[in-house]
């Protein structure tokens, strides 16, 4: 099977439909149930669309492709990226904004390339941190 990103235009394809996704997003009945504050600057940040678009935009571009079919951001380890006055990894970015999904506390990005610096949103799902563990686990056996 292909990934999305093989090719020249998989990365403007995926672009365009997160872009789609974060600005059809909407808080819906029970956000104020669920509301924490994290909950709260993701549903900022989709709502303002343009700057989350740009930034995601952004680091796709600067991203390097690896052997592999990783997008790496960053020289050393998982990248931090300031953004709205909070500082997270960029892969958080691309897979939360991309998908316009709100993280509970529990959400955790997971890297099923084990690649903590790729960003490539076809090598990224979420779980548990009891999932990240069992990815560890099993990458070591």
């Amino acid at each position: 099977m292909m990934s999305p990103f093989e090719g020249g235009d998989g990365i403007d394809v995926w672009i365009t439909e997160a872009c789609t996704n974060i600005k059809t997003f909407e808080r819906d009945e029970l956000f104020d149930l669920l509301a924490t504050e994290t909950r709260v600057w993701w549903a900022e940040l989709f709502e303002a669309q343009s700057e989350a678009i740009d930034k995601l935009t952004s680091i796709l571009n600067e991203a390097a492709t690896t052997q592999d079919g990783c997008l790496e951001f960053g020289q050393k380890g998982a990248q931090r990226i300031s953004i709205r006055g909070k500082r997270i990894y960029a892969y958080q970015l691309v897979y939360w904004a991309g998908n316009a999904l709100l993280p509970s506390a529990q959400d955790v990005v997971r890297h099923k390339c084990h690649n903590r610096r790729c960003i490539n949103p076809s090598h990224l799902t979420h779980g548990s941190q009891a999932d990240n563990r069992l990815d560890e686990l099993e990458r070591r056996s």
